[in-house]
Formats: C-alpha cells, sequence, structure tokens
C-alpha cells in the first residue's frame, strides 16, 4: 500500500530510534518523489456510512452543528 513522503521519512526516522542502521526503500528516489506529500485526512477516505446512520437516527442526517476537524467533502 502507497504511503505519503512524510510517512516514509516518518518511518526511517522511527527505525533508527530502535538501533543504529540502514533504512531500505523497495522503490526508486523518483517514485518516491511521485508519493502524495501528505497522507489524506482520513475522513476523506473512510467509510461514514455508520457515521451518517447514526447522526440520521439522533435528527441531525446533515450533521448540522456537529464541530468536526476536516468537514466531509460534498458529494456531486
Amino acid at each position: 500500500m502507497p504511503v505519503s513522503r512524510a510517512a516514509a521519512t516518518q518511518r526511517a526516522g522511527r527505525a533508527g530510534r530502535e538501533a543504529p542502521g540502514q533504512v531500505y526503500r523497495c522503490w526508486s528516489p523518483a517514485a518516491h518523489e511521485r508519493l502524495a506529500a501528505q497522507p489524506e485526512p482520513e475522513i476523506a477516505t473512510a467509510d461514514l456510512t455508520g457515521f451518517a446512520l447514526e447522526l440520521a437516527a439522533w435528527g441531525a442526517p446533515g450533521g448540522t452543528g456537529l464541530a468536526l476537524p476536516d468537514p466531509p467533502r460534498r458529494r456531486r
């Protein structure tokens, strides 16, 4: 599964904290540059079906008044 460049850098740093050694990436520097700079927010990729059903059950199907860190994308 592809990761972002930020996640790859974090993983390399984590490996270095465990013990001295080398980090080997199984992709080329060109492939590394094509990775997304940052991971996509979870709310943009998560299945929100259960969440939407709970909102509807509470009487707020649009989530009005709910403070979310990143608002969900509008469906087209």
